[in-house]
Order: structure tokens, then C-alpha cells, then sequence
């Protein structure tokens, strides 16, 4: 049922605190507010900062029905005040969900026991505010504003037994997933897709026909292009309707008329599986300021009106309806939904957050959660990511894992939520997509500075009703995954060390065998194999790049990776069919020493290994190194604009003239320029010939290409000498060499 205020007379005639002052507001909701519980989870006390008897001086924040959001302007020498009560002296441990400045002190008193706490980061913060005896019985508790430097604003205190404390970090441990996939991967698109979206022009379709019309396969490989590794995809937005059966939703109903036929969530699900892009859902709770009260949904929930002014109010039936609609989905979408995003913590808290915790995860325990509390510090531990509209990345730490360690969002893992262009999503008829915010440049300077933190961003893309999108972002994002993939890329046309699966170097842990003579296009034609999760192989390789192989097949799952025991995320050798020597991660720009590379199998039938790619370190000589001698009539062109290295090469006309090359190595390799008007050129190593090689093509200037390589030399001194026989010119670009 829905409650409103009681009267100021009414509240004062049941006020059983200590007496109101002029100037003073009441205490609202429950008075005493009972501390004694015996429930076993969600045993956490709140209470609300706008609820306590507080000065006439202070106001709470106002975002409309039905938000509750804080207590403003909580000023020196002010103190908040709740009526509490307990069965049993009982300690209690405090954190103050509190916005005020670095160094200011406050004061928890009850009966004159008191603790002062200081802020440890400016702004909005979760603080530990140490613990406090309440005594049994009804008391006060206070909390007092000790310093002068400017305004506070307060959330609420929660307070949690002491001697349940230990239990309850547990449980919180217990529900959390490992972020290691999500934390390593650069980026991900987010659609605001749903049945308020509209075409390009014209009036929508109908929530059936929508379901039944959107081409999952094409939106599959769209997102593909884009080179994100995850989609956070509406489940409700603009309106609490769904593109997919849900009993739950129908029976809160009354009808079925919101939800759809066809199964939309698990058709764009299964299919981006299938290409290993990860799934989320973004999730709304119904409402929208002043409209929400016309719509069935919202009207369903029983919403207490002093919940915006007080932060009081039962809203169980809030809770029980999320809790049976989001299971539901839970347990239909099950490996397929990766996690949730759910907006406007504003609505949440206080929330039984371990009790919803469960319901997200049903289904799948590794699926992550994220609540979003916009400014505000994260509103619980029972919660993995930070939601990241405001992309709080200055919490977490370069070439950390991920994990905010100061700030807002301390103890939540780094996510970043933005738009590519004005807005989150097309619901109004003939809306136009605007223009796009990020040039190729701008995305990739923005993922590269959030990467260093292991901090995802999720690009949220207007999307139609047909499933097209701004091809200038879609652009955008395809020039982006270009760039980033070829900084990973090992390139082993020259300077790679290929090992078996058998190699000496690599160290196996677990039930691994070795599969021979299979006849399946693998390596070697064999593989060495582990079932059981957990199971690792680890190589030691010097070198500045390593790329890994599988037979990738339908049989597989995921492998976290670690290099130098830093996780590099989750890749997947999941994919239908069977297909050898797949490479399944590469890692180059590694530091020329000695590494550890580590794969650990975490799901699947099996894990498959097949090969490694050791990337040695590289030395390129400019055609005008000192090291390099000339002998006869050469010149150098340099600013040429025609893509050689360094722009310049070294040539000559005569045939006879050559250069020469002293190193110490391992493998040479020659780079030139070719053309019409180049010809032959004699390759000699330490005395002996290696025959001719052609610098000439009949298409025209192709710059920059290796004509001859070498790459089995025994260690040691090696001479090089090319040597013109024929043609116009011979130009040398570079010599490349693997230098041990």
C-alpha cells in the first residue's frame, strides 16, 4: 500500500526522543529505529541522513519523485540524530556515506561515547567511521560536524554488528566474480534498444513485430567490426516493456502485452557467442519522473511517497517484483548474460543488496553486478564493477588489475560508460542520431589512457529501429580496432621462434597429455591436452612477443593468461567446428628480457595447446648507420614521401658496388625498396654466396619489403655483403637483425 507524510502534529505527538528545538525537523520513519535483528543476510542497519531530527538549516537534494537522494548543507557544530534502540549492549561497526572535504572530522556519540572520524577523500566517499557501544535500550545516536571548511552533505550510516562483521565479509567474497575477462578487455558497445525505439522516419512497430524483425545476425557482425569484446543490451529503458517472454513481468501485469514472443535477449545472445563477444544487460527499474505513475508497471510497485523526502518506506513489493523478474531472467539466459548493469541506485537504497545479489546471479555465479550511484559512492560490497557514468577512473591504479583503490568507488572494479554521440537512445519519432564525439584519435588516446587501469569503456551507440547506427561512429570504432590490434599484432615474417607443444620450456600442471598422429592440421600433428579446470602450462621465453596457438573447436571454453604473473584477461578457444593453429593471443612490446607466460584453463571440456610464437628482439639499421659500409659510387635520397623507413634510402647505379654489414646474431634480414628499374642483387654471408635476389616488380614503387632473410645462423660474428649485379639503381632501405 502506498504511504504518504503524517502530518508535522501527528509526527511530534509520537516522537519519543529527546524534545524538539526550534529550528529543528523530526525524525522520520520508524522512531526508535530498532537495531536488533536475527536475520542472517542484509543484516546492515541504514540510517537515512534526511530521516534523522536535523537542523530546519539543512534540505534534502531533490530529483523527483520517486528519488531519494541526500542531505545537503550539514554545516559545523550541526548534529543529525536518531532515536535507536537494542535489546543488548551491542557494538556496532560504521561506515558514513558522507561528501565533504579531505582532513574535515566528525563525531559519532551515543550516551557520551563517542569516536571522531576523518575524510579521507574529498567529495563522496564511503568512510569508515570506526564502531561505537549502543547500550541497551533506547538512546541517541549523534553525528556531529567538528570542522569549518565548507559544506557536507550526508547519505546515511550503516551500521553492522561488530561480532557479524567478519561473516558478513565472507558473504561478500563469497557473491563476488572474477572480474579478470571484463578488466582486460579495451572496450564494448552499448545499444539503448528496446520498444520505444523508432526507425530513421516514421512511427514504430509494434513490440511483437520489432522482436520478430531485428536481424541478429547482421547486428552480430556489425558489432564484430567495431572490434568490441562485450554488449550491454537493454533489457527495459525508455519503458518497462520486454523484447523476450517473462512470466514473472506478465503476472505483475495482469497480461502479456509488454513482453514479446520470440526470445530477442537470447537470439542477439547466443548469436554473439558465437563470434566471443560477451553479453550485459543494462536494466531500468520502470520509472521516469512524473510519468512513472501513469504506467501499469509502475503503479505496480506500491511506491512509498516519503521515500523520496526521507529515504523511508516500505517498498517491498519493489523488491519482491525486481527479485522475481530478474531471476527469472537469470535462469533463462543462464553462461549466455555475462552481467548486469542496473541504473539509478538513486531508486535502490537502502536495498537488501545481498538478497538481490543472488537473484542477479541466478543462473550463473560469475556473472557480474554493477549498481550505478552517479556521484555518490558506490552503495554496497555486494557488487563487482563500478557502473562508470561518470567514469570514476581515478581510483584505480596504473598497471593494476582493475581495482579502485581510493575515490567513490573503492573496492568495485573500473568501467567507464559514455556516448559516442548526443544521448542514449532513439525514442521519439523522426529523432535524428547527432553528431559523433570521438575522431579515431580521440577513442584511441581515451582507451589507451583507461587500458593503463585496466578500465573498459562501454561506447553506448544510438541504434534505429532496423538495427543500422551512425556510420561515421560505426567508422570510428572499426578504425580504432584496426590501430589497437595492430599494436598486439607479433609479426613473425622474420625474427620468430616457433615451439612445439612439447617443447622443454614449457612446464605443464594438472592432467595434461599429449595427443600424436592426429591428422588434423595441427603442428607437428600433435597437441598436448588437459580436462580438468585449473590445469595450466607455463612457458619461460626471452623475447619482446609471444603468440599462442590452439585448435580452437566447440569442445573448448575459456583460459585466463598471465604474463609475468599479471593476468592479461580471458580469451576463449570456443568455436564451432575445428580449426588448427588458430592463434588465440599475442602480446607484443614486451620488455627484450626474460618472461613467464601462463595459461590456466577455467571452463570447457578442454583445454588444447598446440604451439608458441616467441617474438626475439629485434635491431633495425637505418640505411645510413655507421655500422653499414658503402663501398663504391653511393648516394643518399632522403624526404622521399614514398613510405621507406626513416623516409630515405641508400642507392647506387653501378653494378659492383655493394654494402656490408658486421653483427652479431642470430638472423638477417634485407629490406629495400622495389620497382620497374631494379634488378639483381648477390647475397654473401661470411664468404659463401646465398644466390641471387630480385629488388624488381612490374607494378611500380612497393616500399619496404625483405627480399632476402636468414634466420638459421649459429650464434656469433656473422659479415653480410650485398652486392648490385643488375638493373638501373639499388637501393637499400634496412637491415634487420635478431641480436642475441
Amino acid at each position: 500500500m502506498t504511504t504518504t507524510l503524517k502530518p508535522l502534529l501527528t509526527s511530534l505527538l509520537i516522537f519519543t526522543g529527546a524534545p524538539l528545538l526550534a529550528g529543528e525537523v523530526p525524525q522520520a520513519g520508524s522512531n526508535p529505529i530498532s537495531l536488533t535483528t536475527t536475520a542472517q543476510i542484509d543484516n546492515v542497519h541504514y540510517l537515512m541522513a534526511a530521516a534523522a531530527k536535523r537542523p530546519d538549516t539543512t534540505y534534502v537534494q531533490n530529483y523527483d519523485l520517486p528519488k531519494h537522494a541526500w542531505l545537503n548543507s550539514f554545516d559545523y557544530g550541526e548534529t543529525l540524530e536518531w532515536s535507536v534502540s537494542v535489546e543488548q549492549s551491542t557494538s556496532f561497526d560504521i561506515t558514513a556515506l558522507v561528501s565533504s572535504r579531505t582532513g574535515e572530522k566528525f563525531k559519532l556519540e551515543v550516551d557520551g561515547n563517542s569516536t571522531i572520524f576523518e575524510i579521507g577523500h574529498s567529495g563522496w566517499s564511503r568512510e569508515d567511521a570506526g564502531s561505537i557501544v549502543v547500550p541497551a535500550g533506547t538512546h541517541q545516536l549523534k553525528l556531529s560536524r567538528l570542522g569549518r571548511n565548507g559544506s557536507a552533505s550526508i547519505k546515511s550510516l550503516e551500521l553492522v554488528k561488530t561480532s557479524e562483521k567478519p561473516q558478513r565479509d565472507a558473504r561478500i567474497q563469497a557473491l563476488k566474480s572474477s572480474t579478470a575477462k571484463f578488466s582486460n578487455q579495451d572496450y564494448g558497445v552499448m545499444f539503448q534498444y528496446g520498444a520505444w525505439t523508432y526507425p530513421p522516419t516514421g512511427p514504430k512497430k509494434t513490440l511483437e513485430q520489432q522482436a520478430n524483425d531485428f536481424d541478429v545476425t547482421a547486428f552480430a557482425e556489425m558489432v564484430e567490426s567495431t572490434g568490441a569484446k562485450y554488449v550491454v543490451w537493454s533489457a527495459t529503458w525508455w519503458t518497462y516493456q520486454m523484447h523476450a517472454p517473462n512470466q514473472a513481468l506478465d503476472n505483475i501485469l495482469g497480461h502479456s502485452e509488454d513482453t514479446a514472443t520470440r526470445d530477442l535477449f537470447k537470439d542477439i545472445a547466443t548469436e554473439l557467442d558465437k563470434h566471443n563477444i560477451d553479453f550485459y544487460f543494462y536494466y531500468h527499474s520502470g520509472h521516469f519522473g512524473g510519468q512513472s505513475n501513469a504506467r501499469p508497471w509502475w503503479q505496480a510497485q506500491q511506491w512509498p511517497e516519503e521515500f523520496t523526502t526521507t529515504g523511508t518506506g516500505d517498498r517491498s513489493v519493489f523488491f519482491d517484483n525486481w527479485v522475481n523478474v530478474v531471476s527469472e531472467m537469470g535462469n533463462r539466459y543462464g553462461s549466455l548474460l555475462d552481467g548486469w548493469f542496473f541504473d539509478d541506485g538513486l531508486i535502490y537504497y537502502p536495498a537488501p543488496f545481498e538478497r538481490l545479489g543472488a537473484a542477479a546471479k541466478a543462473g550463473n555465479p560469475d556473472r557480474l553486478i554493477s549498481y550505478n550511484p552517479w556521484i555518490a559512492p558506490h552503495y554496497t560490497d555486494f557488487e563487482d564493477l563500478s557502473f562508470g557514468e561518470e567514469c570514476k577512473v581515478h581510483g584505480a591504479e596504473e598497471g593494476g588489475t582493475g581495482l579502485y583503490t581510493s575515490g567513490s568507488d573503492k573496492g568495485v572494479y573500473g568501467h567507464c560508460m559514455i556516448t559516442m554521440e548526443p544521448g542514449w537512445g532513439i525514442y521519439h519519432q523522426n529523432q535524428k542520431i547527432g553528431p559523433t564525439k570521438y575522431s579515431v584519435e580521440a577513442a584511441y588516446d581515451l582507451v589507451k589512457s583507461y587500458h593503463d587501469k585496466k578500465t573498459p569503456i562501454s561506447f553506448n551507440m544510438l541504434i534505429f529501429e532496423d538495427g543500422s547506427v551512425s556510420n561515421t561512429s560505426l567508422s570510428v570504432l572499426q578504425q580504432l580496432k584496426a590501430k589497437l590490434e595492430a599494436e598486439q599484432t607479433v609479426d613473425c615474417s622474420f625474427g620468430c621462434n616457433t615451439l612445439n607443444d612439447t617443447h622443454s620450456s614449457i612446464t605443464y600442471s594438472g592432467d595434461w597429455k599429449v595427443s600424436n598422429n592426429r591428422r588434423a592440421g595441427d603442428y607437428q600433428d600433435n597437441v598436448a591436452w588437459a580436462s580438468a579446470n585449473n590445469s595450466s602450462a607455463t612457458l619461460n621465453f626471452t623475447g619482446t612477443g609471444v603468440k599462442v596457438y590452439m585448435p580452437t573447436s566447440v569442445d573448448q571454453g575459456d583460459v585466463e593468461v598471465f604474463i609475468d604473473g599479471q593476468s592479461q584477461g580471458v580469451v576463449s578457444a570456443k568455436q564451432a567446428g575445428y580449426n588448427p593453429q588458430t592463434p588465440v593471443f599475442q602480446i607484443n612490446n614486451l620488455s627484450a628480457s626474460e618472461h613467464e607466460l601462463k595459461l590456466v584453463k577455467l571452463n570447457g571440456h578442454y583445454l588444447i595447446l598446440d604451439k608458441f610464437e616467441v617474438q626475439n628482439q629485434i635491431t633495425t639499421l637505418n640505411d645510413d648507420s655507421s655500422e653499414i659500409s658503402y663501398s663504391g659510387n653511393w648516394a643518399n635520397s632522403s624526404n622521399r614521401n614514398a613510405d621507406d623507413i626513416n623516409d630515405d634510402v641508400t642507392y647506387t647505379t653501378k653494378n659492383g658496388d655493394y654494402a656490408e654489414l658486421t653483427f652479431s646474431g642470430t638472423a638477417v634480414s634485407v629490406i629495400v625498396p622495389k620497382n620497374r628499374a631494379y634488378g639483381n642483387v648477390e647475397v654473401i654471408i661470411n664468404g659463401v654466396s646465398q644466390g641471387l635476389v630480385s629488388a624488381y616488380t612490374p607494378t611500380g614503387y612497393s616500399p619496404a619489403e625483405a627480399i632476402f632473410t636468414k634466420e638459421d645462423l649459429p650464434e656469433g660474428n656473422h659479415t653480410i655483403r650485398l652486392v648490385k649485379r643488375s638493373g638501373s639503381f639499388f637501393p637499400l632501405d634496412a637491415i634487420k637483425l635478431v641480436v642475441k
